[in-house]
């Protein structure tokens, strides 16, 4: 189950029910909202995983939206934004129909090998959902600061790669901010903080090889730096502020391949 425990009162809510075969993951916190992903492997059960929301105001939960798959429902929350990847909706006769809201029967699941996903952003403080990405092509792994989304995207992209694109959420500007180069890393492709995008990025090598770097990315600035200059492989980047930290492989010998932290402050 999903406990909420407020720290002024040390009083401990429990937010969902426990029921056999029902699974409650991943939740995030942001002001008064908590979220997370509800989903169950009741026999004979098609509802799709579903994402949640508890005002602690209101003391009310209500879900947000059905999503395709629990492993790639990412999704994330910052003030009144949360910020998902989901599937696009569309009558099942015509999928290539896409609707700003899912209609009563109208959800459909991909069937492609890594699916039509898109970036689709909620405003908590006015009930509005806004599909960001309309692209035929993959989107997915967003991250939110402040009023910009940033996610992976396939579109323009060679096979194989990965670019990243920023969304502005007050101007609705979308612009790419990586387009050549691969980017590496799964749930953890990328992170964002203080107008700051950092990213493990494959340009200085291939998929295959040791070689990864990562790279950042400043949005006021339109700048882009290179953060590792080693040979060896190093990724999985976090940002907060102007700190960086990542894990680093370049101590590694023939013998020992250790995994050490290392740490940089970007201004």
């Amino acid at each position: 189950t999903i406990k909420l425990y407020k720290i002024s009162t040390s009083e401990t809510i429990s937010l969902t029910e426990a029921k056999i075969r029902y699974y409650y993951e991943w939740p995030v916190i942001s002001g008064n909202n908590v979220v997370w992903l509800e989903r169950n492997e009741v026999y004979g059960d098609t509802n799709p995983p579903k994402l949640m929301i508890y005002n602690t105001e209101t003391k009310t939960t209500k879900k947000l939206v059905d999503v395709r798959n629990y492993w790639d429902s990412n999704f994330k929350m910052a003030g009144n934004y949360i910020v998902y990847q989901g599937p696009k909706y569309c009558n099942p006769e015509d999928c290539s129909q896409v609707k700003s809201e899912p209609s009563p029967g109208n959800f459909v699941y991909d069937n492609a090998e890594e699916g039509d996903q898109d970036i689709w952003l909620y405003d908590m403080a006015t009930d509005k959902k806004t599909r960001i990405t309309s692209d035929e092509e993959y989107q997915g792994m967003p991250e939110i600061w402040n009023n910009f989304v940033v996610w992976v995207d396939d579109r323009s992209i060679a096979e194989g790669n990965k670019g990243i694109y920023v969304y502005n959420i007050l101007t609705g500007e979308e612009k790419p901010l990586n387009l050549t180069y691969a980017v590496a890393g799964g749930h953890t492709a990328i992170s964002f903080s203080d107008y700051n995008v950092i990213w493990t990025d494959y340009r200085n090598g291939n998929q295959s090889s040791t070689n990864e770097d990562v790279y950042f990315y400043n949005i006021q600035g339109d700048t882009e730096r290179r953060i590792t200059l080693n040979s060896d492989h190093q990724g999985g980047g976090k940002l907060d502020g102007n700190y960086a930290v990542w894990i680093d492989h370049r101590n590694r010998t023939p013998d020992i391949d250790p995994q050490d932290l290392y740490m940089l402050k970007l201004a």
